[in-house]
């Protein structure tokens, strides 16, 4: 009885070796594994870091471009405000064309809907009675 205790102790203790080996070989895979996605993972980011870095000055000059852009935009927005409210406050070309089609004379737009001469004439050549 003494030797099937001693065999089965020895048994378990090759077992439990056993088992201790496969797991410790199961570990080391897992720690190689790892390292070799940390190095991939390190790579990967010193890939971004350059590529980053290379494409600043782009990002810097389309920021200036834009910024150049925003400007031009604003001087058109304000002149385009300056020119609607010229328009407004200019001659009364409506008014020159009703009062050319009722037979005013160029002199009589000039003074009345603030046209100038040649302007004057032209309304009425284009829009005045014929004749």
């Amino acid at each position: 009885m003494s030797f099937d205790l001693t065999v089965l102790l020895w048994g378990a203790v090759i077992a439990v070796l056993a088992l201790g080996l496969g797991l410790a070989w199961v570990g080391i895979r897992r720690v190689r594994l790892a390292e070799a996605l940390s190095r991939e993972l390190r790579a990967d980011m010193e890939t971004l870091r350059r590529e980053t870095s290379e494409l600043q000055p782009y990002a810097l000059q389309l920021g200036e471009r834009l910024g150049a852009i925003e400007r031009r935009m604003s001087h058109l927005s304000d002149r385009q405000a300056q020119v609607e409210s010229q328009a407004r406050s200019g001659p009364d070309y409506d008014s020159a064309i009703r009062m050319a089609k009722a037979g005013a004379t160029p002199e009589e737009l000039s003074r009345q809907c603030g046209l100038g001469q040649s302007e004057a004439k032209l309304v009425v050549a284009i829009h005045g009675e014929r004749p």
